[in-house]
């Protein structure tokens, strides 16, 4: 897990993207060259904000992960209505 330094930092860089994207979708029309450099922006944003939320979760979520979740989280509270710990209809 990251430090709170190193997160701040990450905050930081993501918060002057989204400065510099606001300062250039103000404008009325983009050059080629400012065009290319909000996509880039856009990408650096998204990139940093992946790296946030993974350095915040201490067990990445995969979506095969998540979905076990849910199974197992309703097989749950199907048991607990039931009132049979192994019964899961």
């Amino acid at each position: 897990m990251a430090t709170d330094d190193e997160y701040r930092r990450l905050a930081a860089e993501h918060s002057d993207h989204a400065r510099k994207l606001d300062q250039l979708e103000a404008l009325p029309h983009l050059s080629m060259e400012e065009e290319m450099e909000e996509h880039r922006l856009k990408k650096m944003k998204l990139r940093l904000k992946d790296q946030m939320e993974a350095d915040r979760e201490p067990f990445p979520v995969t979506p095969g992960r998540l979905d076990h979740q849910v199974r197992c989280c309703s097989c749950k509270m199907i048991r607990a209505r039931s009132g049979h710990p192994d019964r899961a209809f």
